[in-house]
This record gives structure tokens, sequence and C-alpha cells, in this order.
């Protein structure tokens, strides 16, 4: 029995916590539902909802009653509790609570071996920046930390996109959409399409924006975002791989290339970082990655052909690497500053033509103006 005041607050404080993670998950399965269901008006309207709910209570415990940081956990924590009522509501509370033990099975046998990749995933991440600190210096591990947050926003910003695409990918991979040889291909390239545009301007115009977004002491940084720029780019092909891996069932094949990578990457960083310090761990980055995409390519394509659109890929890619290179000279003084901006500006306005070509003049307009594209099928 538990006497001590503040040790059963504690004991209630986890109960409410665990309550609160289930909430959330179910929550979560439920968006994905609505956003792969094609029931984007109803995704929108729920997600709003507790948006806006959650603010107007953090507003009133916060500023009415006074109560600090537990105001806009109480806030959050409510928020959850009626979204989750809602959903209950809207689906019916069978769909809450009634349990399938074959599709749980399945999942748990898809599922398990990624959790070994998802822990593995999250130090490769961190091993970096530890190597760079221990074997260079701390001055160079802050210019690494800032050049991967700065690159990092391509990532994020491709899986905003995802979300636009992803669900497409699955109704080809999974729903067939009445043909067994549906590819995936054209959906792809104007993913690429569309992540691509953010990630070129950033590599070809790198030194321009850090100079005016970073202090002297950062400048450093510039290669830095350049290479990992390029690599998240090139990541593009892992989102499409993992959508393809997951319709193949091939999870204890994707943590098996977590396995290899880990080593891999950590072998490389010991041979280049003492040599070229952070330069030396973004291109062991960008090295392994490239070899990881290759290696899944090659074994999904035995049993998924995905059909690129090769020379628009290639296309696509080859003008943004030879923007790095462009760059790259640039920023270490080999381009005299009368033509450095004429070239890379008449290298964008190349690239932009080329991604116009390939999506068309309409769908071109519609991302410009905020009315966004519809996937292809």
């Amino acid at each position: 029995m538990i006497r001590n005041p503040v040790n059963l607050f504690k004991c209630y404080l986890k109960i409410i916590f665990i309550n609160l993670l289930f909430i959330l998950s179910t929550n979560t399965f439920f968006f994905y539902y609505l956003k792969n269901s094609d029931k984007a008006f109803l995704y929108v309207k729920f997600d709003l909802f507790k948006i806006a709910l959650s603010t107007v209570l953090s507003l009133y415990f916060v500023l009415s009653l006074k109560i600090g940081i537990w105001g806009i956990a109480s806030a959050q924590a409510i928020s959850l509790i009626v979204i989750f009522g809602s959903f209950a509501l809207w689906f019916g509370l069978p769909a809450i609570f009634i349990i399938d033990w074959k599709i749980l099975k399945e999942s748990f046998s898809y599922g398990w071996p990624l959790m070994t990749k998802v822990f593995l995933n999250v130090l490769n991440v961190s091993i970096d920046k530890l190597m760079v600190g221990k074997m260079v210096s701390l001055g160079a591990l802050g210019i690494y930390s800032r050049a991967q947050s700065i690159a990092y926003s391509i990532f994020n910003l491709m899986t905003s996109v995802q979300n636009v695409y992803g669900p497409e990918w699955n109704r080809i991979l999974f729903g067939k959409q009445g043909s067994e040889n549906k590819s995936i291909s054209k959906s792809f390239t104007e993913y690429v399409c569309i992540i691509s545009i953010p990630a070129a301007g950033l590599i070809i115009f790198c030194k321009e924006f850090l100079s005016f977004l970073l202090p002297k002491e950062y400048y450093g940084a510039m290669v830095l975002v350049v290479v990992l720029a390029y690599y998240y780019a090139l990541l593009s092909f892992g989102k499409m791989q993992g959508a393809v891996g997951a319709y193949l069932k091939m999870s204890k094949f994707m943590a098996l290339m977590m396995f290899i990578s880990y080593p891999l990457n950590i072998g490389l960083n010991v041979l280049l970082i003492p040599r070229y310090g952070a330069l030396g761990s973004v291109t062991s980055t960008l090295t392994v990655g490239i070899i990881m995409l290759v290696l899944n390519q090659l074994n999904y394509g035995r049993k998924y052909k995905t059909n690129f659109e090769a020379k628009k890929l290639f296309g696509i890619f080859g003008i943004i690497a030879i923007g790095c290179i462009v760059s790259i000279a640039g920023i270490n003084g080999l381009l005299n500053k009368w033509i450095e901006i004429p070239i890379k500006a008449a290298l964008f306005v190349v690239f932009f033509s080329f991604i116009i070509h390939i999506l068309g003049i309409q769908k071109i307009r519609g991302l410009l103006s905020g009315k966004g594209i519809r996937p292809s099928a």
C-alpha cells in the first residue's frame, strides 16, 4: 500500500501517462486510416479540431487559471481524449475496442524486425556526431550539427510531400487498381520533381543563403550542407523502397540492411574523419547511403518491377550533382565572383525548365499558387 502522498501522486501520473499513450496510438491509427482511405476532408477536419481545442484550452489554463506548464500538458491530454471520443462516435465503439488476432499476428510478424532497425537507425544518426566530437574537436561538432540541421529540412519536406504521394503508392501496390503490372514510376517521378526543387535551390545557392543566415564562424558548414542536402534528396528513393518493401513484406531484409550499414558507416568514419574532419563524416554518410539504396533496389527489383523513368531521374539528379560541384567550387573560391552567380542562375533555370518539362505547366502553376497538385496514378 502506498502511504507517501508524493509517491501516490507519481503512481497516478504514471497510470494517466500509460492511458494517454494508448489513446494517442489509437488516434494515430485512425488518422492514418483517414489519410490512406482518401478521406482528406475528414482527416483535416479532425486534425484542425484537435489543434484548435488544444490551443484554446492551453491559453485558458495558462492565462486564466495560471497553472503554467501543467496547463499546457492538461490541454493536450484533454484534446487527445476528446478526439478519441469523437473517433469512437464516428466509427462506432466496436471499431475502437475490437481486436482481430489474425491481423495482429501478421502485423507483429512483419513489424518486429523493424523495431531493431528503428533502434539502430537512432544510433546510426548519433554516431557521426559522437565520432566528429571525439576525433576532431567540439568546434567541428558544432559546425557539423548546424549543417545537419539545415540540410535536414530537405528530409522533413520530403516526409511532408510523402503524406500526399504515399497513399497513392499504397493504392497502386496493394489495390493494383485493376492491373497486376501497375507501376508507381510516374507518381514517384512527380514526387522527386517536387522535393528536388528546394533541394536544388539550397545546393546551388548554398553560399549565398548561409552567408546571410550564419555568422562567419559557421561558414565551414557550407560544403557539409551541400553534400548532406544531396544525400537527403537521394533518400527519396528510400521512401519509395520503404513502400515497396512493405508491400513485399521484406521487413527482415530491411533490418539486415541496417545491420550492414551500421558497421560500414562506422568503418568509413574511422578512416575518413581523422583526415578530412566533418567532411569525411558526411562523405561516409553519402557513400553508405548510395550503397544501401543500390542494394535495396537490386533486391526489390527481382520481385517488383518499378520501371523507373530513368532518363528523367538521371537528368534531375545529374543537374543537381553539377550544382553540387559548382557550389563547392564557389565556396572554396575557385570561381570568380562575377561569373559565379550567373553560372548558378543559369544552372537553376535549366533545372527548373527540366522540371516544367516533366510535370507540365499546369501542375507547376498549381504548385506555385499553393493549390497543390494531384498525384498521377
